[in-house]
């Protein structure tokens, strides 16, 4: 995994500039990079560590940036200034998610805790704790009321933002989960883990202990990486096993399952990402440089 160390860029871009969303980069296996590149805007470097998590608010104004020097910082888009700085963090941050009405921002830690902040006065709301290893990735659902992490220590866990308590503890993988996404719907959470699989929960339950509705297995390394397409119907997932998958969520009759395999990389695929439009996918690896995945994709520069 690559870190920044201590500087925040913000680009000048939209995804049109690097990929071809009106050419052949889609999400059927087809792929195309434009030639246009982003332009650098502003260079940051209040942190004085490695930053490891960097996260945006919903109305695309200010940016949260978190590092192992237990520091998250708030930065203002449009002009690049730092805004704020969170007094009293003291943990590594892993991951960051902001709530969907960009009121708070939740940091996972090294230490397997969760603490949530208000964005504007900076504030610590609670801490959630539960894992009993590092916290790898969370989300939030889309009323703003759950948070779902996921943890080295193998499980998913969902927790209420309001009371601050864990809600459920999903079980079932066999290795540290590495990624964790939330439904459009709000009502059913998917997650990859080290050892290969992808599964997917009902967040709806009240058993303190769930399990899975169904598992997807097709990888034959690590899952590092998934998102889910904004129509909810499908999820693309990067592994170590150095390709990207996308899996059909609407077909699952008789266990059956729909997945379409991307090739490309040559080491093993540590980022994934889809444009709102659900058209195109974007994955990253372990060499500088991200490319637009596809049955014969090419490089991007960079």
């Amino acid at each position: 995994m690559q870190y920044a160390l201590g500087v925040a860029h913000r680009w000048n871009c939209t995804i049109e500039d690097v990929i071809s969303l009106n050419s052949d980069c889609r999400l059927d296996g087809r792929s195309n990079v434009a030639e246009s590149m982003p332009k650098l805007i502003h260079t940051r470097d209040r942190h004085w560590d490695w930053i490891t998590a960097v996260v945006v608010t919903p109305d695309g104004t200010r940016a949260i940036s978190g590092s192992y020097g237990e520091i998250l910082r708030v930065w203002d888009l449009s002009t690049g200034d730092h805004l704020h700085t969170f007094e009293g963090y003291t943990d590594e941050v892993t991951t960051l998610a902001v709530t969907p009405d960009g009121t708070r921002v939740i940091a996972g830690s090294t230490e397997g805790n969760l603490e949530m902040w208000d964005l504007e006065s900076g504030l610590e709301l609670g801490i959630l704790w539960g894992h009993e290893n590092h916290v790898t990735a969370v989300a939030v659902t889309p009323d703003g009321r759950r948070a779902v992490s996921a943890s080295a220590d193998a499980t998913v866990r969902v927790w209420d933002l309001e009371w601050m308590d864990e809600v459920r503890r999903l079980v079932g993988h066999a290795a540290p989960v590495a990624a964790v996404a939330v439904m459009p719907n709000g009502r059913r959470a998917i997650s990859g883990a080290h050892d290969g699989t992808l599964r997917v929960w009902d967040l709806a339950g009240e058993a303190a202990i769930g399990e899975a509705t169904h598992t997807l297995e097709d990888h034959t390394g690590k899952v590092t990486a998934l998102v889910v397409t904004p129509d909810g119907r499908g999820v693309v997932s990067g592994s170590e096993d150095t390709t990207v998958k996308m899996w059909d969520l609407s077909c699952r009759a008789g266990g059956n399952q729909r997945v379409h395999t991307l090739t490309g990389h040559t080491q093993g695929v540590t980022a994934v990402a889809v444009t709102p439009d659900g058209r195109c996918a974007v994955s990253g690896f372990a060499r500088p440089h991200a490319q637009g995945v596809g049955s014969g994709a090419r490089e991007g520069r960079g």
